[in-house]
């Protein structure tokens, strides 16, 4: 008997009052949508058919038991049971040293199971043949000892503990087993019913001759290719009989899900690209953890913030989320991202309950969260350790506080995750049968725990195309099926046997091996079973991974049909119409800047209209900025200003190269660089008492003081000079703009002044001022801001402060004024350092006046993808699509630019 008309046997005994077992859940709703279609086409009203996945038929005859009096011990349930194992895993020799001790917990009820399936005895003298066996065997006694002094059952015991009791049960009058490998311990429970009077039958395993002329097999150059070929095939079967129900199998669906729905998408349902939301024609069972969808993830995103500091992003993505009832959906989004603006200025990168509570007194949004806080009951501190059913009341009034899930209309899919989150919540509280005790962090992380670990698909919505692989075919049927990706790689897909159990005791037990006849009968029922469900079935398969890697059928498809290579299939969408001649229209003015139009920005002004005027005019006047992430409690730029400080400390304390000299010879130089570091940090960082931040903090005092100390060797070696300003600002008219900066020093050496930047980044070079467009004009600004006050510079310099390099990178008038790294660098094209500083000013006269004028021209001063182009960290990319234009020829591996 083929598999179809097992089906259909199954089918008719469910319309025949029987009571149907299936493997899983979603071979029951195969069975049980065919059986009320059938029906349904009948009558108008009828009895709900009994279709339910064995497991579920146990724990219902179990509960009926219970209720009688048949039984007395309580199941003990999926975390309950979890932790008794992580607790007698914990607690034992051979435990301490395993690294994993949660994922050895779920191999160790993993592996009692199979054991109580198959009849393994777990305390025979077979299980001392490997370290890991006898390690289980005395983990599996002290969970049989513990459950039977606390009036416990696990769920892998339920059918051998019904055996004894099911003449005192009701009963169900016939039962149908659509169980495709039923295990000893099923089979004697079946055996039981029968006995006890119930009429029980099966599906037949009698094999049907399968013609195999009748299966196509296509090939294909990739795997893109093979999956858009699958598309158009499973849109030619909807099309040419509409309501019959196609399956595409895919072995190897969950490395490629994403890719698989955006084919699917394009040639399915091709209007979503166009923003429609209509429902798809398609669906793919991939069930997936339950922590992933994005409804759990709001609630323990904000679960944890109160548990402990959580990263900004983390904190930034639950706020965003609809489901917290913050307000109108009309205004919601607004009203967060205002919000959140304001918390990014201040947030470092964790983020704790303490500063978010503290943002939203002092923040006029989110009303409706301020009034959260107020409803929430007295805690008791976090850190102290209660009973899990506590914490979970207040876990729950929390999520009830901030109206979680109320902020949406729940739609199917979403009311059962509700559903099967409140499962998983009420097993995690049941941990208080095991007197458990955490806390609030600890209930937190295994509630996380537990949702990783429970996969979740929302119950079938019934769409014509189903896409799934071969496990979660089991059970279901089709009018027309293709099956993907049909390579000896992919099929057959050995079982995995548990390391727990000898390998040995494991074939005795008759469990599928692989090598064993059991498991190469049961590779081949698989194979029969796909290729019988549906009259017509396609196999493909792409002779070329996406890696380049080649592939070849599976033997096990050898039998089929001679593979077809380019059969016609319809090329993209994009593809099948000639696209419009379009008109492009160069423009690159932007409107003139009217009088009295406020303009930011100083010194990077000029910088941005010189190395692109897109940018500068994006910037500044359309106010495209990126986001902004928290501050980093050390980042570059925080670094470098700690460095200024210092360094203003400093000389303010030595004020010019002699006091310099004799702080040397009292040897108190360390002491002042130490208190300027000091000072620096203390006014650059916010207070803390984290201990991890106030560690990193003390490392980076450290450094500093060894790196300022490098610095001031080299400065003790320099010409008399004198320090006479720090931090000082200046303001220069250029072009029509007022433009403003801050000079980090200014020396005085023979009667000369010499401008210094502190730098201590990598990026510095010299040849970053040479006009026209100079890439950095913040020096040749300062520059011209003391000849407008009417003293000429002597020279500009980098003060390069770093760890592996302590440098000066100058140009000046003379050599030596400060002691360059790059000695010979006196002139520009010829031009000396006087007549330079005329071509300054020309250029950055004229970038000021084509900013005013309105020049935005795309025109970066660096094509991207060369070395130094400001296209590489620029955030305009929504706005400004040159790299799109650009290609793969960018010269990524362009010399640096020497400064010689």
């Amino acid at each position: 008997m083929g598999y179809r008309e097992q089906f259909e046997r199954a089918v008719l005994a469910a319309r025949a009052s029987a009571t149907v077992l299936t493997d899983n859940t979603r071979s029951a709703r195969s069975i049980l949508a065919a059986c009320e279609q059938q029906l349904r086409a009948e009558a108008d009203v009828w009895p709900t058919p009994q279709v339910l996945p064995y497991g579920a038929f146990v724990e219902r005859l179990y509960s009926e038991a219970l209720i009688s009096g048949a039984v007395a011990s309580q199941p003990l349930g999926g975390e309950p049971e979890l932790e008794m194992w992580r607790q007698i895993i914990g607690q034992s020799g051979a435990g301490k040293e395993i690294l994993l001790p949660e994922a050895a917990a779920t191999l160790a009820a993993d592996a009692f199971r199979a054991a109580c399936e198959y009849g393994i005895a777990l305390d025979s003298a077979e299980m001392s043949a490997t370290p890991e066996s006898r390690a289980f065997s005395g983990w599996a006694a002290q969970f049989s000892s513990r459950l039977a002094s606390g009036g416990w059952t696990s769920a892998a015991l339920l059918s051998s503990q019904l055996l004894g009791t099911l003449g005192e049960l009701r009963l169900p009058g016939k039962i149908f087993s659509f169980v495709a490998e039923p295990t000893p311990a099923q089979r004697a429970l079946l055996r039981a019913l029968e006995e006890a009077g119930v009429a029980v039958a099966g599906a037949s395993t009698d094999e049907t001759e399968l013609d195999p002329s009748l299966i196509g097999r296509y090939e294909f150059g990739g795997e893109q290719e093979e999956l858009r070929a699958a598309a158009h095939w499973a849109r030619r079967q909807v099309e040419a009989a509409p309501g019959s129900r196609v399956g595409v199998i895919l072995f190897d669906l969950k490395g490629r899900a994403p890719q698989v729905e955006s084919v699917f998408a394009s040639v399915l349902h091709p209007e979503g690209l166009l923003g429609e939301q209509s429902v798809p024609p398609f669906e793919i069972a991939a069930p997936v953890p339950l922590a992933e969808y994005p409804m759990v993830r709001c609630a323990l995103g904000l679960l944890s913030l109160l548990a402990g500091p959580v990263d900004f992003w983390h904190f930034d993505a639950t706020l965003r989320s609809p489901y917290l009832g913050i307000g109108p959906d009309e205004t919601r989004r607004e009203v967060v991202a205002t919000f959140l603006a304001a918390c990014r200025k201040e947030a470092r990168r964790q983020v704790g309950w303490k500063e978010f509570t503290q943002w939203l007194k002092d923040s006029t949004e989110l009303k409706a969260l301020r009034a959260a806080l107020a409803q929430l009951p007295v805690r008791p501190p976090l850190s102290s350790r209660q009973p899990v059913d506590h914490w979970a009341e207040y876990a729950g009034k929390l999520l009830e506080a901030f109206q979680w899930p109320k902020g949406v209309s729940l739609n199917s899919g979403e009311y059962q995750c509700l559903q099967s989150w409140g499962e998983l919540f009420a097993s995690v509280s049941s941990l208080e049968a095991l007197g458990w005790r955490t806390d609030f962090g600890g209930f937190v992380e295994r509630l996380r725990r537990a949702a990783a670990s429970r996969n979740f698909k929302p119950e079938t919505l019934g769409a014509p195309v189903q896409i799934m692989d071969a496990a979660e075919s089991e059970g279901s049927c089709f009018d027309a099926l293709w099956i993907g990706g049909a390579s000896a790689e992919q099929w057959p897909q050995q079982r995995k046997l548990t390391p727990l159990i000898p390998a040995g005791m494991l074939k005795a037990a008759g469990l599928p091996a692989p090598g064993t006849p059991q498991g190469e009968a049961r590779v081949a029922r698989i194979t029969a079973r796909l290729l019988q469900s549906a009259p017509e079935v396609s196999l493909s398969l792409a002779l070329h991974c996406d890696d380049e890697r080649e592939q070849r059928w599976s033997p096990l498809f050898a039998h089929c049909a001679k593979p077809v290579r380019n059969s016609s299939w319809e090329p993209p969408l994009a593809l099948r119409y000639t696209p419009e001649r379009l008109q492009e229209l160069a423009d690159a003015s932007a409107p003139p800047l009217s009088a009295g139009e406020a303009v930011r920005g100083g010194t990077s002004l000029l910088q941005e209209q010189s190395n692109c005027p897109f940018r500068a005019f994006a910037i500044r006047r359309l106010r495209a900025e990126g986001p902004k992430g928290p501050i980093e409690e050390l980042d570059a730029r925080l670094r470098g200003k700690i460095v200024e400080r210092a360094l203003q400390r400093i000389w303010e304390a030595l004020r010019d190269s002699e006091g310099l000299q004799q702080a040397q010879r009292r040897d108190d130089l360390e002491a002042v660089i130490s208190q300027g570091v000091e000072h620096a940090m203390a006014e650059v960082l916010a207070p803390t008492s984290d201990a991890m931040t106030m560690r990193l903090r003390e490392l980076e005092r450290q450094r500093n003081i060894e790196v300022l100390g490098g610095w001031l060797a080299l400065e003790v070696t320099r010409r008399p000079f004198q320090v006479l300003a720090h931090q000082e600002p200046v303001e220069v008219e250029l072009g029509g703009l007022r433009l403003r900066g801050v000079m980090d020093r200014l020396d005085g050496i023979d009667g000369g002044q010499v401008v210094i930047d502190y730098k201590t980044g990598k990026d510095i070079s010299v040849g970053s001022w040479a006009v026209p467009r100079p890439r950095q004009p913040q020096m040749p600004f300062y520059a011209l801001a003391l000849r407008r006050r009417g003293t000429e510079p002597a020279g500009i310099a980098y003060a390069s402060i770093r760890r592996d390099e302590c440098s000066f990178k100058a140009y000046q008038r003379e050599r030596d004024l400060v002691p360059s790294s790059i000695p010979r660098k006196e002139s520009f094209d010829g031009a000396h350092f006087e007549e330079y500083m005329n071509y300054w000013e020309e250029e950055l006269e004229r970038l000021a006046r084509s900013f005013v004028a309105g020049e935005a021209a795309v025109d970066p001063s660096v094509p991207p993808g060369m070395n130094g182009s400001p296209c590489h960290n620029c955030h305009l990319q929504a706005l400004c699509r040159i790299g799109d234009e650009q290609g793969p020829e960018a010269d990524d591996g362009a010399e640096e630019e020497s400064d010689e």
